[in-house]
């Protein structure tokens, strides 16, 4: 099992949270406390921006959002120190990779929603909520509004200055809530193999194949240059055709 670095966050006190960092043997890297909130201008943003992925031209793209985006967050839960950054990059243990997991709050309150009535008869959301709401007199329960918050940040962008986090090429990103067991990585040997299908269905408008290729092959170059990726692609794509792929290389 590779080993684990954890980042735990915690609500304290109305805006502010405490970010502690623990080394594979539970040791403190580094503690601190933050300030954060709903209005904050890259949690406003960054949402809206990454809720628009697939669908944004290419003028309207801000080069280097996603990576001041990333380091904001990181500064955060790091009080803006390099003691993480220092710790990654020394560390002897952790260059066949590791685990990086974001231990969240998940603390709950109940409450009773105002559930209004469904203009449509067949609003089975609207329905299942009053179900719901029958079963749960006392109340439904659900994520506070400060864990919630946590919850929903972008945290897979962390970005240190450097790097991407969770693009190392070391670190698998994962998430959990306070309280759960382990969620242990298995090392996967390097690199990767990735097969990539391209198919044109009947019925369908046909696909530009070429365009797709060139977004992807532009999407994972530099993971392909560092030796962490290999890359196939099946134009032709039958079942059998899959079949035989697969049996030779692997993904």
């Amino acid at each position: 099992m590779l080993p684990t670095i954890t980042i735990e966050l915690r609500h304290l006190r109305d805006d502010t949270y405490e970010s502690r960092i623990l080394d594979p043997q539970q040791q403190d890297i580094l503690r601190c406390e933050f300030t954060f909130n709903e209005d904050d201008p890259f949690f406003v943003r960054g949402t809206k921006y990454l809720e628009e992925d697939g669908q944004r031209k290419d003028e309207h793209v801000e080069q280097g959002f996603i990576q001041r985006m990333g380091k904001h967050f990181y500064d955060l839960i790091t009080d803006g120190k390099d003691d993480l950054k220092n710790y990654l990059r020394l560390n002897k243990e952790l260059r066949g990779g590791f685990c990086l997991t974001l231990v969240l709050d998940s603390r709950t309150v109940k409450e009773k929603p105002q559930i209004k009535e469904p203009v449509d008869t067949e609003d089975t959301l609207i329905e299942a909520l009053h179900e719901r709401q029958k079963a749960n007199p006392d109340g439904i329960v659900r994520l506070s509004n400060s864990a919630d918050l946590l919850w929903r940040i972008p945290w897979e962008y962390l970005h240190d200055g450097d790097d991407f986090l969770a693009l190392s090429g070391k670190a698998y990103l994962t998430r959990k809530p306070i309280g759960l067991g382990e969620l242990a990585a298995i090392k996967s040997p390097q690199p990767l193999r990735l097969l990539v299908v391209v198919s044109s269905p009947n019925r369908v408008p046909e696909l530009n194949s070429e365009k797709e290729i060139g977004v992807i092959q532009e999407a994972i170059d530099s993971a392909r240059r560092k030796g962490w990726l290999e890359i196939d692609y099946l134009e032709t794509a039958t079942l059998s055709n899959l079949r035989s792929k697969i049996k030779h290389f692997q993904p």
